[in-house]
Parts: C-alpha cells; sequence; structure tokens
C-alpha cells in the first residue's frame, strides 16, 4: 500500500496547536508534528529528518497520511480547501508503506519513562536488569512511541495512579501505548478507543505483543465526540460490535486518559466526566502551554478539581478529579 504524504508548514511554532485543531475537527488524524529547529515540538524518533526540497527545514509542519486512493485523495483536497486563518505552505510525496517503515526504524531506541518503563521498539533488544517493565511496540502507521513530552508525562501519571483494581479508558489511543502500559503496570482492564480504525487495530497488536489477554483488553474505533458515543457505520440496532460498543461507553472508569490536543480535550469534557467512577482520576495530555488556561477553565466547568499540572518544553498534561471520594483511587 502506498500512502500521500501532504506536509503543511507554518512560519511560527506557535500555530502548530491551530493547526492540528482544524485537523482534528475536520475528522484527520493520521497526522505527524516535525520541524528540525531546537525551539519546535519535535516528536523525537517518529520519523527520520525530512529532507524536503520544496519547503525551509527550520519550519514547524504537520505532515498528514492517508492512503494512496481515491478517497485518500478527497481527504487531501478537503484539507487544501480548510480555512487556516494563517499562511501555510504545502507539499505532497508518495511514500510506499514498507520502505517508511523501514527508513524510520534507526532513529526509534529504547525510551527510559518514568521509574518504572522502557519502550522498546520490537526491533530492538531492551536493557537488560534495569528492574522497569518492558514494553514493546511497533507503532505502524498510527503515531505514538513515547518520545513526546505529553505521552511521557501522562505515563507517570499512570504509574502513579493505576492499580490492582484500576479500570482505564484510552480515548484517542493511537498506538494504544497508554492502555497498554496501564495494563502492564497492573490494571485491572483497560479500553482503547480511536477514532481511526487503524490506531485500534495497531493498539490491538501492541496489547498482543505484551501479552495482554483480550479479556483485559479491547480497542476499537468510534468517534467520541459524537451524541452516541458509537461508530455510525454499525447501523444494526442488534449488531452485536455496536452493542459492545455501547456498552463500553455505558460503563464508569477509575481513570480516563485522552492525550489528544487542546480543543479536543475542551470538547470531550463533560464526557470524561460521565465516563469516570466517583473519585476517579482525568489524565488531560497534548495541551500546548498557550492554551493551558483556557483547557482548565473547560475542565473546571465540567465539574472537574484540578489536582496536578505537570508541564514539560511547550506542553502540559493536567490530572483532574471528579471529587474528593477517591479511597479506591491511589
Amino acid at each position: 500500500m502506498n500512502w500521500i504524504k501532504l506536509t503543511i508548514s507554518v512560519d511560527d511554532t506557535s500555530l502548530i496547536e491551530p493547526l492540528c485543531d482544524k485537523l482534528v475537527a475536520a475528522d484527520i488524524s493520521e497526522f505527524e508534528i516535525v520541524g528540525n529547529n531546537a525551539d519546535i515540538p519535535l516528536l523525537e524518533g517518529e520519523l527520520p529528518p525530512d529532507e524536503i526540497d520544496d519547503l525551509n527545514e527550520t519550519l514547524p509542519a504537520v505532515c498528514v497520511y492517508v492512503t494512496q486512493n481515491s478517497v485518500g485523495e478527497e481527504k487531501i483536497e478537503a484539507i487544501k480547501a480548510l480555512d487556516f486563518d494563517f499562511d501555510i505552505k504545502l507539499a505532497t510525496e508518495i511514500i510506499n508503506e514498507e520502505d517508511w517503515a523501514n527508513s524510520w526504524k534507526q532513529y526509534f531506541k529504547p525510551i527510559f519513562v518514568g521509574e518504572k518503563i522502557i519502550i522498546c521498539p520490537e526491533w530492538e533488544i531492551a536493557p537488560e536488569n534495569t528492574g522497569r517493565i518492558v514494553f514493546t511496540i511497533n507503532p505502524g502507521m498510527s503515531f505514538g512511541t513515547g518520545s513526546h513530552e505529553t505521552t511521557r508525562l501522562c505515563i507517570v501519571q499512570l504509574e502513579r495512579y493505576v492499580t490492582a483494581n484500576t479500570t482505564v479508558l484510552d480515548l484517542g489511543c493511537g498506538s494504544g501505548i497508554l492502555s497498554v502500559i496501564a495494563c502492564l503496570l497492573g490494571a485491572k482492564s483497560a479500553v482503547a478507543v480511536d477514532i481511526d480504525p487503524n490506531a485500534a487495530e495497531v493498539a490491538l497488536c501492541n496489547a498482543e505483543k505484551n501479552g495482554i489477554s483480550s479479556e483485559r483488553y479491547t480497542a476499537f474505533a468510534a468517534n467520541v465526540l459524537e451524541d452516541s458515543a458509537v461508530d455510525v457505520s454499525y447501523v444494526g440496532a442488534d449488531d452485536p460490535v455496536r452493542l459492545y460498543k455501547r456498552e463500553c461507553f455505558a460503563r464508569k472508569y477509575d481513570i480516563v486518559v485522552a492525550n489528544i490536543v487542546s480543543d479536543i480535550i475542551i470538547k470531550i469534557a463533560a464526557k470524561a466526566k460521565a465516563l469516570l467512577a466517583d473519585g476517579g482520576v482525568f489524565i488531560a495530555g497534548g495541551i500546548i502551554t498557550e492554551r493551558l488556561d483556557e483547557v482548565k477553565s473547560a475542565l473546571v466547568s465540567a465539574g472537574f478539581e484540578i489536582k496536578n499540572i505537570e508541564i514539560e518544553g511547550d506542553w502540559a498534561v493536567l490530572v483532574c478529579r471528579t471529587g474528593d471520594n477517591g479511597a479506591h483511587m491511589a
């Protein structure tokens, strides 16, 4: 399978967040933040440095990936038609999936996160005798390797709050990194959801790679912003997949984690609150510090009490509670 890579560059790092928000609002989930300037928020290790002749290499950019077919081409045209309210530069190229996957593996090495976790790509050998839990991952075409600041910050919070009785819901799961690691930390069960079916499939594969049983872990595609909270493609009233999704969104979870972007965190705040058990914890990541106050206000308005704010570089993670009754949590 070939992919179309659309690179959207801007001349100011502060425009990356609104650019991502525009893409997410348009149901574009396969994208990557890239750049070569030290001041640009990079997803280190995700992809090798780009060699884009048409663009200034130091410009911050977002790369969107779609399949090379009529649907993908329509999506590219839809992106080009979006009103970004600021200047952008566009460049496209065709990438063979196998070549893409092999070309960047040399840049993804084992990563030590927090006090308990090593994230190790499946083609590498994890360091021995560290006393840490090894999370083996192949992100495929679903992005998320643990190298981004907010992913690491979310993992540190999972280390703090996960217990043997914890149930976890991962909204916008990507490669499943947070939900699978929650299970490796001992969580009773985890449900992972992403708008992209490919991401859900990759998350399931990564759970299997790490020995997490289907009884403890599940992942599926759904749009969490829809009122029904289920994938509208499953239209049958008695469709078992649809009914299972609906049942998952009828549960209460001890931890809800969403490492997405600020705009989506704001929109799902009330839904996250409804999905949490009394005293539950909402870990919200993917928040650029420039929008921190806006996100905090939305979470408080939704009924959350903000317990902790962790910042690394230009990115923040918020830890929120549904209330003071947290006896069942750590």
